[in-house]
């Protein structure tokens, strides 16, 4: 897999007043696409990934159609077999490997012949050698933009232990208590890697006490926390793999008579608002983030493939890289981007089909916010 990144920095460079689309941008044929959204309706992090994605779709001249599959496994199958069964299928089919739904789905995509791209979630393990990669044993699964979800799980626990260090007599490990998402799905199989990877390099400074699965919910990590500081009272860290259960833990590390930023170092994952103004008070030490631009980025790759200009000149199957927000460049996030104005975004920028001489693709690890 190659990594490239998409920085917030080139889409400040893109916002409305900047500067306009290349020469001989005109109409594009238009094509469809159908997104099966493995989240709920009302989940905060689901709903932006579906809010970037139109902006860029309506930009991108794309007919984009979303379908919730509510976090049930069954549904997300049932959702995605519908659409390919559609007397008029669409022309791409975009799916999220949660819950190992793309076994089913993949040869169905296949079968039909629609051109599948799969976002955020793809194959582990043995699943890799027995779906090969993108265009490999299935043609029609022409890409894949997934997040480097290791690098997010190392980069939660530096920060978390990082910050908690200092307060301890010397030669004193951290305690670490971490509430992973599932035990299935591969991004929260991948973040746990990068907390295990930190772990195992720090032996003697830091010591994980206890990890649960929160399932990605703010009750669950809220009710998990109380008995994990109740079972570890001298636990320092809260790892969480994503900004729900982080702001769970939070409620509940202050029921449990605990000072967040002082005695309890908590962090998280999605650069949610309430978790960047979590972060921006001291609460939170850092939100990992940016994925949930994925699928924005992928009406990108998607435009040029359709287009004649194939991201496989890259990659057939792209790393995205994550960005941590802080105390120092929280708040310049939420003051830009806080209010989820994606459709002041031009992403006609981004795509080789407006722009014919852009080699490559700049999905980049540049410093979000840069000057």
């Amino acid at each position: 897999m190659r990594y490239v990144a998409f920085a917030v920095a080139v889409l400040l460079a893109g916002w409305a007043g900047g500067m306009p689309v290349a020469p001989g941008a005109a109409e594009r044929e238009r094509f469809s696409v159908a997104f099966v959204n493995p989240g709920r309706s009302d989940e905060l992090f689901w709903t932006s990934v579906g809010d970037f994605m139109a902006a860029a779709a309506e930009d991108l001249e794309i007919d984009l159609t979303i379908v919730h599959a509510e976090r049930d496994r069954l549904v997300m199958v049932e959702r995605a077999l519908e659409i390919l069964r559609a007397p008029a299928p669409p022309d791409y089919l975009v799916i999220v490997n949660e819950a190992e739904t793309a076994h089913a789905v993949l040869p169905a995509a296949e079968s039909r012949g629609v051109k599948t791209f799969m976002l955020l979630n793809s194959f582990t393990g043995d699943d890799i050698a027995r779906f090969g990669a993108p265009r490999e044993k299935y043609r029609r699964w022409i890409g894949a933009l997934i997040p480097d979800n290791r690098s997010a799980g190392r980069v939660i626990a530096e920060a978390v232990i990082g910050a908690a260090a200092p307060g301890l007599p010397p030669g004193t490990p951290v305690e670490l208590v971490a509430l992973s998402g599932d035990k299935v799905t591969p991004a929260s199989v991948h973040r746990d890697a990068g907390l295990d990877a930190v772990v195992a390099a720090r032996a003697g400074e830091v010591s994980l006490r206890q990890r649960v699965q929160g399932r990605w919910r703010r009750d669950r990590g809220y009710e998990l926390t109380l008995g994990l500081l109740q079972r570890w009272p001298r636990v320092r860290a809260i790892w969480a793999a994503n900004d729900p259960m982080a702001l769970g833990a939070l409620a509940a590390a202050r029921e449990r008579g605990r000072v967040p930023g002082r005695d309890i170092f908590i962090a998280g994952l999605n650069w949610s608002a309430a978790a960047l103004r979590a972060v921006v008070d001291g609460d939170l030490v850092v939100s990992v983030g940016g994925h949930f631009m994925a699928g924005g980025w992928s009406m990108v790759l998607l435009r040029d493939h359709h287009d004649g200009h194939d991201f496989a000149t890259e990659s057939a199957e792209l790393g995205l890289a994550f960005e941590v927000l802080d105390a120092g460049n929280a708040g310049r996030y939420l003051a830009r981007f806080g209010d989820g104005d994606w459709g002041a975004i031009d992403f006609r920028r981004f795509s080789r089909s407006y722009n014919s001489d852009q080699r490559g693709y700049d999905f980049g690890p540049e410093r979000l916010l840069g000057e």
